[in-house]
């Protein structure tokens, strides 16, 4: 799932982000318009800091524990007929290249649920789960030859601190728009099948 914004050095790239069949997945407004979005803009930023930035985005259909015990997952459907399953959680893994840094490579994992958050200003680090976590939860495992004793925390040591803006900054910045621009011509790269 790549973000728009990320993808400004053309046109048909833009358009190319709105593909129904690859880069999209239903989000609860509230969710894609703030955290998500706050969160985005700082992923973005991170071009800016590191030689290199690795993400991946994607869906996640999770559990909750309900009173009698059981853990059941639910979710909507959207469509007529019902067709469109709509994710309870997304995450993204970033992982960072710091050439002259000890260590080289940090990574930061997050999972957000797809809702309107309970508390606006979360921490960003209170998202942070653990890479078994999320390799349990997904099923997929990231950077399979990234060497892991080589590897730092994107949140601890790091060079950004993990701080999303508040809703009301982003208020102020961007009047309620979630439009996160990349003035400055960084950009994300893709994931290289060598890590």
């Amino acid at each position: 799932l790549i973000p728009a914004a990320d993808a400004k050095w053309s046109e048909q790239a833009m358009n190319d982000t709105f593909k129904l069949t690859t880069n999209v997945a239903p989000q609860e407004h509230i969710f894609n318009a703030g955290l998500w979005a706050r969160f985005e803009d700082w992923t973005r930023k991170l071009a800016f800091t590191y030689d290199a930035v690795y993400v991946y985005s994607g869906v996640l259909f999770k559990p909750a524990l309900h009173s009698n015990g059981e853990a059941i997952t639910e979710y909507a459907v959207l469509g007529n007929p019902p067709n469109t399953a709509v994710p309870t959680h997304f995450y993204k893994v970033i992982l960072v290249e710091d050439q002259k840094g000890s260590p080289r490579w940090r990574m930061g994992i997050f999972v957000m649920p797809n809702r309107r958050p309970t508390e606006e200003d979360r921490p960003l680090t209170s998202f942070e789960v653990s890479e078994e976590q999320l390799t349990r939860d997904s099923g997929v495992l990231f950077f399979p030859n990234l060497d892991r004793r080589q590897l730092g925390s994107l949140c601890r040591g790091g060079k950004v601190a993990c701080h999303l803006a508040t809703a009301k900054q982003w208020q102020e910045k961007y009047g309620g728009k979630s439009d996160s621009r990349n003035k400055g011509g960084a950009a994300l790269k893709e994931s290289p099948e060598s890590l």
